[in-house]
């Protein structure tokens, strides 16, 4: 018997456009923005406004699509046959199962690895903190000198002038002359900035050059222009090509303007707004000085009729002393009494309680006293006698001495103990043996038990 097990029965089944919609979601996530360099052909552009092309180089090409949400940013127009430098994320056109680029930024070839080169550069700043907030330094609000590091022969610096001398005719410029574009720009931007530092009058500084292409602005991308404006102790607004041109300057500087204009606007209030808000605080000025002028006035008012004539005042006080003075007197006179009745109440009892009083009565019971101490101690020291010599006789009954007296005697042995029983010496101990009248040294020669026992 054979069996056979249906290979399809548990295995997870794709439509076409399943197994399409998932590749492109992991196509997209697996590659969500890379650049890729290579030469454009089959350029076409339909009423749509996007563009598709191929991309392609010596052994490879990809289809490409730059749709008009993007597109509309690239400053040159594309045909085929340019080496072009894309921003572009891997997709798939499901229709037809297609593998595609989807371009979101398109540069001309050299411009292309200048933006490889800003990114990178970029992404290394930030990760130092060159861009952080907090390191901005806020702007003057009402400056009296500006600094301003730009070409002296470009459209910037005509631009920054005119709209000084429009907003904020007051302010004193000072220009800091350097090159703007170029190999030597990078370094010219450098020394004008150290030269407005030493020169020491400016209180904020603008940094800007008219629009150009990525090449033309690198400039401003420099690390070591990024790194000489973080290390500024002068606040920077930079104002460096159009409003859709970002430099790393941009980014270190204290506020970014999207034009040289704008830079210089912000740098400087209107000054006929100025003269309104002062105008304002003029009046308000003006009418809080009338109210205080009225205040001070009425006060004025007030004690004016308060006033009283210094003869008058004087006469008023001179009775208040006078009668104070009585009053004084005759507060002092009581207190003076009360004090006199206290202290004569002190000195009748302290005559009651004087020791000169109370000591003769001291003297004889101290007297008496002193007999009865005498008739107790000799009363004393009898009974005492008589005690100890009934304690002297009962205790000369019970003394060895007195046994020895009877003929009786105490033997110690060796260890100076007494003797009770003959097992407690051996042959040829040295005993001693008290009697009344001495004291005999034996040695034992023979120990003989006896034939009884006393109790």
């Amino acid at each position: 018997m054979s069996f056979y097990v249906n290979p399809l029965e548990r295995a997870e089944i794709y439509s076409v456009s399943e197994l399409n919609l998932t590749t492109k979601a992991i196509l997209e996530e697996a590659f969500p923005g890379l650049w890729v360099k290579g030469e454009i052909s089959n350029f076409s552009c339909p009423q749509s406004g996007h563009w598709y092309f191929t991309l392609k180089d010596p052994k490879s090409q990809i289809r490409c699509a730059m749709f008009r949400g993007h597109n509309w940013k690239v400053n040159f127009q594309p045909a085929s046959g340019n080496e072009v430098t894309l921003l572009a994320k891997v997709s798939l056109y499901t229709e037809r199962g297609d593998y595609q680029l989807i371009a979101e930024q398109m540069l001309p070839s050299g411009e292309g690895q200048l933006r490889v080169a800003y990114d990178a550069l970029k992404q290394k700043l930030a990760a130092e903190g060159l861009f952080a907030s907090t390191h901005k330094q806020a702007l003057p609000l009402y400056p009296n000198h500006i600094g301003l590091i730009t070409s002296a022969t470009g459209a910037a610096i005509r631009d920054i002038l005119s709209v000084l001398q429009r907003r904020y005719p007051k302010a004193n410029v000072w220009l800091y002359p350097c090159l703007v574009q170029g190999n030597n720009a990078a370094a010219d931007i450098i020394q004008a900035l150290e030269l407005a530092h030493r020169h020491g009058l400016c209180e904020v500084l603008i940094l800007a050059r008219g629009g150009g292409s990525l090449e033309d602005l690198w400039p401003f991308n420099e690390e070591s222009v990024a790194r000489a404006i973080f290390k500024s102790q002068l606040p920077i607004i930079s104002g460096v090509g159009h409003e859709t041109d970002f430099s790393i300057a941009d980014f270190v500087a204290d506020q970014r303007a999207p034009t040289p204009s704008v830079a210089a606007e912000t740098v400087v209030p209107d000054y006929r707004n100025v003269l309104k808000i002062l105008y304002s605080w003029e009046q308000a000025l003006h009418k809080t000085l009338q109210r205080q002028c009225q205040d001070w006035a009425q006060t004025l008012d007030y004690y004016e009729k308060r006033l009283i004539h210094p003869g008058t005042r004087l006469r008023n006080l001179t009775e208040q002393l006078t009668l104070a003075q009585h009053r004084l007197n005759i507060a002092f006179g009581h207190r003076f009494e009360a004090l006199q009745r206290q202290f004569n109440s002190v000195t009748v009892t302290f005559e009651h309680q004087s020791p000169l009083k109370r000591l003769p009565h001291a003297i004889s019971q101290v007297t008496q006293l002193e007999n009865r101490l005498h008739k107790a101690q000799r009363l004393l020291l009898t009974q005492k006698s008589s005690a100890w010599l009934k304690a002297s006789e009962a205790l000369e009954l019970i003394s060895p001495m007195a046994t020895l007296t009877r003929g009786y005697s105490i033997t110690y042995g060796p260890d100076q103990k007494i003797i009770r029983t003959v097992n407690s010496l051996n042959i040829g101990d040295w005993i001693q043996t008290y009697l009344q009248d001495g004291v005999l040294h034996s040695q034992i020669q023979n120990i003989n038990q006896p034939h009884f026992k006393g109790k």
